[in-house]
């Protein structure tokens, strides 16, 4: 059961990764007018019991200066008809430190992916990105998140999904 639960995690993860499923996806669930060009970055871990860790950096292409569709995305998916949703909202984000516990307390032995959350932390603290996620709480805790942020300086989108 433990495999059946990791593979559908994996299965879950690279298939929003893929760039051909993406653009409608990123059109029409996050409302965002983008086209993804090349995956720069990527670390996954499963835990087991539909459990783990995602992060993936990828470059994106826009036709239009205005990458949001409007404020009415992200729109709630099937998988996560259970959860909240935080809507699109341009950095910096100041409640970041509450809303990411669940980022920053997560045991990251990997230097490179802690870099890369430096530098995702980084951008949530400055003001040249947009960030929106989708969240499940018990009480005022978040404990699991499906967050996207996007570099408008750089054009990368970076996806962080942690299941706990």
């Amino acid at each position: 059961m433990r495999q059946i639960s990791q593979f559908i995690f994996i299965l879950f993860v690279f298939g929003c990764t893929n760039k051909n499923i993406n653009s409608t996806y990123y059109k029409q669930v996050l409302g965002l007018k983008i086209n993804i060009e090349k995956n720069k970055y990527n670390f996954e871990e499963s835990a087991g019991n539909n459990e783990g860790f995602f992060l993936s950096i990828d470059s994106f292409s826009t036709k239009d200066k205005s990458i949001l569709i409007d404020e009415k995305f992200p729109k709630l998916k099937e998988e996560r008809k259970n959860w909240d949703i935080s809507k699109w909202s341009k950095s910096p984000f100041l409640n970041y430190e509450n809303n990411l516990e669940v980022l920053l307390k997560y045991d990251i032995t990997n230097d490179s992916l802690k870099s890369k959350i430096s530098e995702f932390i980084n951008l949530v603290k400055g003001n040249k990105s947009y960030f929106s996620y989708y969240y499940k709480k018990q009480g005022e805790a978040i404990y699991s998140i499906e967050f996207y942020l996007i570099d408008l300086d750089k054009s990368l989108l970076y996806t962080i999904i942690i299941l706990t």
